[in-house]
């Protein structure tokens, strides 16, 4: 697992994840098994790229992980590339940027992945998957931010979502309507 920065919206696919700013940065992640050793070669090739194009790779350790890392620059865009071998898998993030991007995030990427770690079972078992639950709405004054801040959502858009769930751009809520939350 890893934590979701709130400067990215993360969108899941079924082979990668996709987060994106506001702007032209952004995040992949995806998964590959392990056919070699996690080396500057791998990165290479996984980035269709000749190896001396690939600066700063180096490794370091995540949570007990070993992980390796280097950048590649181009005219316009900087990818810093991370590769975590767990087990059985090579668990790999792309971050994409421009260069004045790039200085702007570079922080929050690195908190992402630095917070990647391998669950135990016992978390795994704890983990439940998000429910819609109905409430019945109050007027009081900060009700719906209470709400809101409870979601079971990305923040970046949980006012959005939580409007389109409950069809709020089109009606305006009444004391004792019924809404869905995400819990």
């Amino acid at each position: 697992s890893f934590w979701l920065d709130n400067n990215f919206y993360f969108l899941n696919f079924p082979k990668y994840l996709l987060g994106l700013t506001d702007n032209e940065t952004t995040i992949i992640f995806d998964i590959d098994e392990i056919a070699t050793q996690n080396t500057i070669d791998y990165m290479a090739d996984w980035a269709k790229i000749s190896k001396n194009k690939i600066k700063n790779f180096s490794y370091k350790n995540i949570n007990g992980l070993q992980a390796s890392y280097g950048i590649i620059d181009s005219r316009n865009k900087k990818m810093m590339l991370f590769v975590i071998q767990g087990s059985k898998f090579f668990y790999r993030f792309v971050f994409v940027s421009n260069n004045d991007e790039f200085k702007k995030f570079t922080k929050d990427f690195a908190n992402i992945v630095n917070s990647f770690k391998k669950e135990s079972q016992s978390e795994l078992e704890t983990f439940h998957e998000p429910k819609i639950k109905i409430l019945t709405f109050s007027d009081d004054a900060d009700f719906l931010d209470k709400i809101i801040s409870k979601l079971n959502l990305q923040t970046k858009y949980s006012r959005k979502i939580f409007n389109t769930i409950n069809n709020l751009p089109e009606k305006k809520l009444i004391q004792g309507e019924k809404i869905k939350m995400i819990y």
